[in-house]
């Protein structure tokens, strides 16, 4: 719904035609009311993509046009992850501005997920204003590839491929376990933010090489990273 194309109350019917179990038709009505009284800049607060441990912070401006009376008398949070509260308010003849700081916490857990803050305000028509979060919290630790494919190894022959580990902070590699047939090698042990790891498939009785290589460090936060291994051990 394009609401900068309209204004005022608007519905738009949506006709979904079924097969089975017999031929049908459903209508579906999807209403909106596109309002300038009241206007949000960034209408979502998007995160984006935030390491683990880093958290981060958005800021939005509310104007209400016409309300010079307006006020925001409460902040609130559907999660326990997202603070947020006014850090500026300006007051005209004509309008209302208020500039609000959305903070997120550092302990977000690891995902892509979603939640609101809501505007509790002193006019009835705009009681209480809805603002969507979204955000994905990626692990403090990212490989690439994140998916070690080796296809397929003929027998009593090896295959090496590379992994490039990423961190937000210096880390030290401390050791690498994997599946039968996987060996594994780093130049390093130093506290390094980046590290180049070796996995070495041997040819080996004929059938599948899955499983998981787990990468040992140094971080209190994500002491492991677990990479996907997959191929074929031919005869």
């Amino acid at each position: 719904m394009d609401s900068g194309r309209f204004r005022g109350l608007k519905t738009i019917t949506l006709y979904l035609k079924l097969d089975r179990p017999e031929g049908t038709e459903v209508r579906i009505w999807v209403k909106a009311n596109s309002r300038d009284d009241v206007a949000v800049n960034p209408e979502v607060i998007d995160f984006k993509t935030v390491r683990a441990g880093e958290g981060g912070q958005a800021k939005i401006q509310v104007r209400f046009f016409g309300m010079p009376d307006a006020d925001i008398e409460g902040v609130s949070s559907a999660s326990g992850y997202l603070r947020a509260n006014v850090l500026e308010t300006s007051h005209t003849e004509l309008e209302s501005i208020f500039l609000i700081q959305v903070d997120l916490d550092k302990r977000a857990p690891v995902g892509k997920w979603y939640s609101d803050i809501w505007l509790d305000t002193n006019h009835q028509c705009s009681a209480k204003i809805r603002i969507p979060v979204r955000m994905e919290v990626v692990s403090e630790l990212v490989a690439s590839p994140g998916l070690v494919e080796f296809g397929s190894i003929e027998s009593g022959k090896e295959m090496e491929r590379r992994v490039v580990v990423r961190g937000a902070t210096p880390f030290r590699l401390i050791k690498i376990e994997g599946p039968d047939g996987i060996q594994a090698k780093f130049s390093s042990d130093q506290a390094k933010s980046t590290h180049v790891i070796t996995l070495i498939a041997k040819g080996k009785a004929a059938g599948l090489l899955q499983g998981e290589v787990r990468v040992f460090t140094d971080l209190a936060e994500s002491p492991v990273l677990a990479l996907p291994i997959h191929g074929r051990f031919l005869r």
